[in-house]
């Protein structure tokens, strides 16, 4: 793939991939090793491709050569963007923060994508682009389902920030957590209509608590701030360029 094309983007828009049929190839593309070796880059400093390696991951079991090709378009979008990293500069004076998105039903499943990015002094340190284990009945629901996921990460990496660093890096609580739906919003105060989100699981729950007690806030944000959209699904090269100017460098 050092020979190919660079390409802008990880990831076309998402094609209806339930209209694929078996293309009876022989099967000798390297699938499996090339998503292992993508999904090392994607969680370790490789944000950028998170998605598009998550969403090839699914198809591990039956790939198609449509999938093999996507899987190089990653290659390609890498080979131009080698030297893309995370800059910790602490340009921020704000210790933790949260963008938090989701995709309603992206998946061929029909399930959603949650995608959270966490931050540091303005820096990356975390960030998950995965599918939700359940079917939302609305997109308020995938979006506050995406909340809860995150928080769980948010306060082990605060705690663990307590015990370990807190006499030179102190923060306070709560830690801000931005969304751009304004239902999910209300039902993390607990004001939302019930009728709308009622089928929520309990377990997702302990999020209404981790506000009110004061440990998280969450805040609205327009939609074209919302850096973790690039976690959720494939966007346009000319928003996924503002995007990335926000949260990787060239090192």
């Amino acid at each position: 793939m050092l020979d190919s094309n660079v390409k802008p983007t990880p990831m076309l828009p998402i094609a209806n991939h339930k209209s694929i049929k078996s293309s009876n190839n022989d099967r000798t593309f390297p699938y499996r090793k090339a998503i292992g070796a993508l999904l090392h880059a994607a969680s370790h400093t490789r944000l950028d491709i998170s998605f598009a390696v998550g969403y090839l991951a699914r198809f591990q079991s039956d790939p198609q050569n449509f999938h093999w090709a996507l899987v190089r378009r990653i290659f390609r979008y890498l080979k131009g963007t080698l030297e893309l990293g995370i800059l910790f500069d602490g340009n921020s004076n704000t210790v933790f923060d949260v963008y938090v998105d989701a995709d309603h039903a992206g998946d061929p499943t029909r399930k959603s994508t949650t995608g959270f990015i966490i931050r540091m002094f303005g820096n990356p340190i975390a960030w998950s682009s995965k599918r939700q284990l359940s079917i939302s009945e609305s997109t308020a629901e995938a979006e506050y389902i995406a909340i809860c996921d995150s928080a769980k990460e948010l306060l082990f990496l605060t705690r663990l920030t307590e015990e370990t660093l807190f006499k030179i890096c102190p923060f306070e609580y709560p830690i801000t957590i931005y969304e751009d739906n304004i239902a999910a919003l209300r039902k993390c105060k607990n004001s939302a209509n019930k009728g709308r989100l009622k089928s929520i699981e309990l377990r997702y729950l302990k999020v209404i608590e981790y506000v009110k007690c004061g440990l998280l806030s969450v805040k609205k944000i327009k939609s074209k701030s919302q850096l973790a959209d690039i976690l959720t699904k494939p966007v346009p090269a000319d928003d996924f360029k503002i995007y990335m100017s926000q949260l990787m460098t060239r090192i």
